[in-house]
This record gives C-alpha cells, sequence and structure tokens, in this order.
C-alpha cells in the first residue's frame, strides 16, 4: 500500500463503520483515520494490529471526545499508539480535557450543538451578506 492507497474501513476508536477513511502515510508505521465522528487523527499499525483499542474499550468515548476537542481548537494532536493506553500517559494527555461530570458532559453537548448552530448561521450570515444588496441594520437583525 503505497501514500495514496485509501481503505474504507471501521475507526478504531468509535467504531463507526461508514464515512471512514485510513491512509497509510508514506514509509512509517502509522495510518491518517478520517472518520465523520472523531475527526482525523494518526494511528500507528501497531495498535491496529494489536487490537488495543479493543482491549481498552472503556477508554476510548473519551479519547474521541479529546480528539474532537484537539480539532475544534486547532490543537496539534498527539497520535494514537500503544502508549496512549498506559495510565500515566492517559491521565496526562486526556484526563485533563475531559469531563468531570454529568454537568461539564451537558455542558460540553451543549456547547458542541451552539457553537454548530452558530457556524451554519454564520455561514448563511455571509453568503447573504455577499450575494444580495442588504443593509448592515438588516443583517444584524437577522442575526438575533
Amino acid at each position: 500500500m503505497n501514500s495514496t492507497d485509501q481503505v474504507k474501513t471501521v475507526c478504531n476508536v468509535c467504531g463507526l463503520d461508514k464515512d471512514v477513511t485510513k491512509e497509510k502515510l508514506d514509509a512509517l508505521p502509522v495510518f491518517s483515520v478520517n472518520c465523520k465522528r472523531c475527526g482525523t487523527y494518526a494511528i500507528t499499525d501497531i495498535v491496529i494490529d494489536d487490537n488495543i483499542c479493543q482491549k481498552n474499550k472503556a477508554l476510548l468515548y473519551l479519547l474521541s471526545g479529546v480528539i474532537r476537542y484537539y480539532q475544534e481548537h486547532g490543537r496539534p494532536l498527539f497520535p494514537v499508539d500503544s502508549s496512549i493506553f498506559n495510565a500515566d500517559k492517559f491521565n496526562e494527555k486526556v484526563m485533563p480535557l475531559a469531563p468531570k461530570d454529568d454537568n461539564a458532559k451537558m455542558i460540553l453537548i451543549l456547547q458542541h450543538v451552539v457553537g454548530k448552530r452558530l457556524r451554519v448561521r454564520a455561514f448563511h450570515l455571509i453568503r447573504t451578506w455577499t450575494t444580495q444588496s442588504v443593509s448592515p441594520k438588516a443583517m444584524m437583525s437577522f442575526c438575533f
């Protein structure tokens, strides 16, 4: 398989089985995974071959959320390798970003939903403004 080969597959982190592609990164033992739920992340072939994610199933939802968080905030993402499931490294890389209780989980869900709606509204606002002759006052009333 070369760097341009893409394989339709299952996401190793969340288990989604559609709209997922894996691409081998040159001669490195790393794959780039693009998942509709998790986003894009790098994962080593050892994690895939040894089925390490499935052996740590109880932690995967946290890892998926952290992958999304890193991407949404433009932060460089660490590769998903076998060491990430080491308790110390998991506590260092993943747990600081994980919600601590049900209230924190709900806040993250609401921020995601509101943020998504605001991005869609902003897109429509910009498209309307650039394609039609609309006054700034009318545009502001559209926003609120």
